[in-house]
């Protein structure tokens, strides 16, 4: 996700000088208990993911998911490469979930973005385990988000939206996944043309859920490069309803200030405080069974 004016990796929450939504919690690292394989496996690979290189990252999930499925391919490009799971030998890629597995340097980056991408491999696995069939479904995992405004051409997900407008695809839906690792309410952005048909489905998915929900402006992420390729796209995130509290009245005010009006869990980003002791367990469980219900609608 990228952050204070135009993304200064170097500034820290402590740096920022600004009003922010209160002290997002820290959550022990040590290992909590599971009832659901899937919620574990999630926290396990978001374990292995968190404070490696993004070469070390996206190699851990290829790994993972490589070895269930031949329908994972990878995506390469000059400066960069997305992997790609599918669901079918004639994938159509109606429905895409994503997200960036790439940090900033000097970050672990746990929430930003280790959690989206270890819930969405944990899903990927739970499918092929149980031989998951559809030809609309894929999760793709992107990389230079970091860097996409500085350099665009190297983005993972504008070499995906070039791919999916070169060979002819229409996504009906795709669904960006960011900062998803702490906090009980998914917070759902449209930071590219989004129609009101695609949010209400997606708000009716959650609703499934139990999800809290709510519509608010977030920082940029890959759904603004679907937007500029002329894919609607939304991004899902999450915050904790404290923060979301605190933010209430500058949100609608009117007057909502990007740089000194970020929550405490947005803070902690780009910053070595992005570890593993910022995640909620209880939080990658209900990302998980969000993932679940919007893939399989």
């Amino acid at each position: 996700m990228q952050t204070m004016d135009d993304r200064n990796h170097e500034q820290t929450p402590d740096q920022s000088g600004g009003v922010t939504a209160g002290s997002s919690p820290q959550f022990p690292a040590s290992t909590p208990t599971f009832q659901d394989p899937t919620h574990e496996r999630a926290h396990l690979v978001l374990t292995a993911l968190c404070g490696k290189s993004n070469d070390e990252r996206y190699q851990t999930c290829a790994n993972v998911l490589a070895s269930l499925s031949p329908h994972v391919w990878e995506q390469h490009y000059p400066g960069g490469k997305n992997l790609v799971c599918t669901f079918s030998d004639n994938p159509q890629y109606k429905r895409i979930i994503g997200a960036h597995f790439d940090l900033v340097p000097n970050s672990p980056g746990a929430n930003d973005n280790g959690a989206a991408v270890a819930e969405l491999v944990a899903v990927a696995a739970e499918f092929y385990a149980h031989k998951f069939h559809s030809d609309d479904l894929a999760f793709v995992l992107f990389d230079n988000e970091e860097i996409m405004n500085k350099s665009p051409d190297l983005s993972g997900s504008k070499q995906f939206a070039d791919f999916l407008n070169t060979n002819s695809y229409t996504p009906d839906e795709v669904i960006v996944l960011d900062v998803c690792g702490s906090g009980d309410v998914v917070v759902l952005s449209s930071t590219a043309p989004s129609s009101d048909v695609m949010k209400q489905n997606i708000r009716d998915a959650l609703d499934c859920t139990y999800t809290p929900t709510v519509e608010m402006w977030t920082p940029e992420s890959d759904s603004s490069m679907f937007g500029h390729a002329g894919i609607e796209a939304v991004l899902l995130s999450t915050l904790s309803s404290r923060s979301l509290r605190l933010l209430e009245p500058v949100h609608h005010s009117g007057t909502w200030d990007k740089t000194n009006a970020f929550p405490g869990e947005w803070l902690r980003l780009h910053s070595a405080r992005d570890n593993m002791n910022s995640i909620d367990p209880e939080t990658l469980g209900m990302m998980v069974d969000v993932i679940r219900r919007l893939a399989t609608r």
